[in-house]
């Protein structure tokens, strides 16, 4: 509602004897229903709520005092009563929004919002129109409205293109829902315009770190080793992160900061497109729903992913790549005889493996992401797991590799963290989603040279060389891989 600029636009309706201010998501109105409308809810609102919420352009909302009304409206929204939020006017539009969405799941897309124009004690109500035929009339009218105004406000900043894009979104659902798929599909194209702008118009946020301390480190750690004790020294620096332990910062972090995650995540990819919308966790029950807050865990962890891998992965691998020029043979230590690899596959993890070593990271990626599936479901097979699907015509496809990481027969041979871990690299959405994106040809050059990709590559040397002999011979004998130097407490420290 961030566009309604105060009561001095309202307009007087002589036929409906009501106040109303016209806006694409909420017509704020005040005045009797009439017949061709139908009262879904309404509430009341006293003086002080009306003066203080509704009068958005001049007014800093305290949410403390606003307790009440979001309490009728059937949710309240106060993660901490004892506690006064001060927040601008703008981030009050979006739980004024979020609040009334139980209200108005049953509208048809015309929402009205009663107040009353000098302050009084009045009635709230929500309507929808009776008639399908003018109810379809005026939802093509508001797509209409929904994509001019979504021109209006593009802008060259980030907050005017994704509300854009939101309106855009609105605009298409309409056309599709009520009949008029080709203005819909027309409207999609010049949506996907819009968004291709998106990632040269976001303003990123930057943190300046001085990594002096954790390269030196490694530095140490490297010192004086063999190849075949580098790379396992590099296994040695990655750990399988806790599935638990990423549940419990997702639930910290939400009840330290409520007020940054009540708004939710819309990620969004190289071509400015939303490929997930994040909702946020309930706040009094972070937990009460299993599958969002795993989504917020693999979203999480992708975070941590990235700085392991753009940090300590990358360093590490950039002093073995300057020590070592790999090839095949010096990595038959880690996938000869190898229990997991899939027979006849073994040339192939090590071409992918050398190529990794050696910094040609875009070609080992496209390699290792479909073998390491290839892996999993070969090991969940030789266990007994069921691979494939039935249909009723008896025809059979392999099962998603989701699905795959879930059998129960492969639980039983890894714990769940490794097999978390790599759902969220190769086959999550709200993770890093490697695997699907080789399989559509969409991820960069420059994308598999940082961050998570690194942190892939290295988890597959890792996860190999939890089942090759002859590492454990190396880790056994090796007096310079039993000494492990920890980095110091303030070996990153964070500039600005």
């Amino acid at each position: 509602m961030s566009d309604v600029k105060g009561w001095s636009d309202c307009n007087w309706d002589t036929v409906n004897y009501m106040y109303y201010i016209n806006h694409p998501e909420y017509k704020i109105v005040s005045g009797e229903h009439k017949d061709s409308y139908e009262l879904l809810a309404y509430f009341y609102d006293d003086e002080r709520m009306l003066y203080s919420d509704l009068k958005f352009e001049y007014l800093t909302t305290i949410i403390d005092e606003s307790e009440l009304w979001f309490m009728d409206m059937g949710r309240c929204i106060i993660p901490k009563p004892e506690t006064r939020y001060i927040i601008g006017k703008g981030l009050f539009y979006y739980f004024l929004k979020d609040s009334m969405n139980g209200k108005l799941n049953s509208v048809i897309n015309c929402r009205n919002y009663c107040c009353n124009r000098s302050g009084i004690e009045i009635p709230a109500m929500f309507f929808k129109l009776k008639k399908k035929e003018e109810a379809t009339k005026n939802n093509l009218l508001l797509a209409k409205y929904y994509l001019d105004f979504a021109e209006g406000i593009f802008q060259n900043d980030i907050q005017g293109a994704l509300r854009c894009v939101n309106y855009y979104q609105k605009g298409i659902k309409l056309y599709r829902d009520n009949g008029e798929p080709q203005k819909a599909e027309i409207a999609h194209k010049r949506l996907v315009e819009i968004q291709k702008e998106i990632p040269q118009i976001m303003v990123p946020f930057s943190i300046e770190l001085d990594i002096k301390g954790v390269v030196d480190n490694i530095k140490i750690n490297m010192e004086g080793l063999t190849f075949e004790e580098g790379l396992i020294r590099l296994t040695q620096m990655f750990v399988f992160e806790k599935q638990e332990d990423i549940k419990n910062r997702v639930i910290g972090e939400f009840k330290d900061h409520p007020l940054a995650h009540m708004l939710g995540k819309s990620l969004i990819n190289a071509q400015g497109q939303t490929v997930l919308a994040l909702p946020p966790l309930d706040i009094q029950n972070p937990e009460k729903d299993p599958y969002l807050l795993e989504l917020h865990m693999y979203q999480n962890a992708l975070e941590k992913q990235k700085i392991s891998g753009d940090i300590w992965m990358k360093n590490a691998l950039a002093i073995l790549r300057d020590t070592y020029v790999v090839d095949n043979s010096m990595l038959d230590f880690l996938v000869k005889d190898n229990p997991i690899i899939p027979e006849g596959r073994e040339h192939i993890f090590q071409s992918a493996l050398r190529m990794f070593l050696n910094g040609e990271f875009y070609e080992a990626m496209h390699i290792l992401a479909p073998q390491v599936e290839n892996l999993f479901r070969n090991i969940a097979k030789e266990v007994g797991g069921l691979t494939v699907t039935l249909k009723d015509d008896g025809s059979s496809m392999e099962k998603v590799l989701s699905s795959i990481l879930s059998l129960p027969e492969l639980l039983d041979c890894y714990e769940n963290d490794i097999l978390f871990t790599f759902r969220g690299l190769l086959n999550e959405q709200a993770g890093a989603n490697i695997r699907n994106e080789i399989a559509h040809g969409i991820i960069s050059e420059y994308a598999c040279s940082t961050g998570v990709c690194l942190y892939f590559g290295v988890a597959v040397i890792k996860l190999l060389s939890l089942t090759s002999v002859s590492c454990y011979q190396i880790l056994k004998n090796s007096k310079k891989l039993k000494h492990f130097e920890v980095p110091k407490k303030d070996a990153l420290k964070v500039i600005h």
